[in-house]
């Protein structure tokens, strides 16, 4: 038993620390659903302002919400599900973004229950050619209050990042054992169907 306590121990920050410093981002394939008339899609809703012809989001697809991509393929219209189900309830998306001609960013957030309020930012980093994705923590602010519901503690990280060419740049303010789900800095770049840390 006690070999398993001291595993666990050992395991716990390891496990955190990977998921702070990762060597590489790999991209997942989107889950394909199947494909749409033209009147389907006209009683779709946009999630994103890019005002492009050929693919768009919504974030309601029949009796699903989440995040879908509808992309016109070979003349059809197919539509692809981001399941952000997965990072849990209380997630919101707040925004869409160029990054370049090949990456789309989607700001995520949850709002996880617990005994401090917490906010935490995942980027979805979406490659149009290929209809994959990866994701990074870019936020975290976790906040505890006293029994007099003031705040005791707070805490704050920020990623900021950029795209050029094949290479992605992150900027992050996360401070070493802070404990926050923020990505630190480091420059990646893109090597078939994957970001490698390069620094």
């Amino acid at each position: 038993m006690k070999t398993i306590f001291y595993i666990f121990v050992i395991l716990i920050p390891y496990i955190g620390w990977c998921q702070n410093n990762p060597d590489i981002l790999e991209f997942n394939p989107l889950t394909f659903i199947g494909n749409i008339s033209d009147n389907e899609i006209k009683s779709l809703v946009k999630a994103d302002s890019l005002s492009k012809k050929d693919f768009f989001f919504t974030e309601q697809y029949k009796n699903d919400f989440g995040l879908f991509l509808v992309k016109k393929e070979n003349e059809n219209w197919s539509v692809y599900d981001f399941e952000t189900k997965n990072y849990g309830s209380n997630t919101i998306i707040k925004g869409i973004k160029y990054k370049n001609n090949r990456f789309i960013s989607i700001q995520v957030f949850r709002f996880p229950s617990g005994t401090c309020a917490s906010t935490y930012g995942i980027i979805i980093l979406f490659d149009l050619i290929n209809n994959e994705w990866t994701d990074f923590y870019n936020y975290n602010q976790v906040e505890c209050y006293n029994e007099s519901a003031e705040v005791s503690s707070s805490s704050e990280c920020e990623v900021n990042f950029s795209i050029k060419d094949d290479f992605l740049k992150m900027k992050s303010s996360k401070k070493p054992d802070d404990g926050l789900y923020c990505f630190e800095s480091g420059t990646y770049k893109y090597e078939k169907g994957k970001f490698v840390k390069t620094e």
